[in-house]
């Protein structure tokens, strides 16, 4: 029989500034991934989780942060 492979592409993390808040959005089919942020990128451990509860809209995980002094990172994490 034939082989067939499947390219998982992992969702799209998007960022955008609004006032003085951070608006972060991603697929609503991005199923079992967590939102997590950084104050840097140095340290392996310096993940955690963002609290927030995303609010659902035009099919997005939606999470508005205000905007503080200061690096932060984020990026969505598949839970194990």
């Amino acid at each position: 029989g034939a082989i067939t492979f499947y390219a998982v592409v992992p969702p799209s993390l998007q960022a955008q500034a609004y006032g003085s808040n951070l608006v972060v959005t991603w697929p609503v089919s991005a199923d079992g991934y967590a939102l997590e942020t950084s104050t840097n990128l140095t340290g392996t451990n310096s993940w955690a989780p963002v609290t927030n509860v995303p609010a659902i809209v035009n099919f997005q995980n939606t999470v508005t942060n205000a905007i503080s002094a200061g690096s932060r990172f984020y990026r969505l994490n598949k839970a194990p």
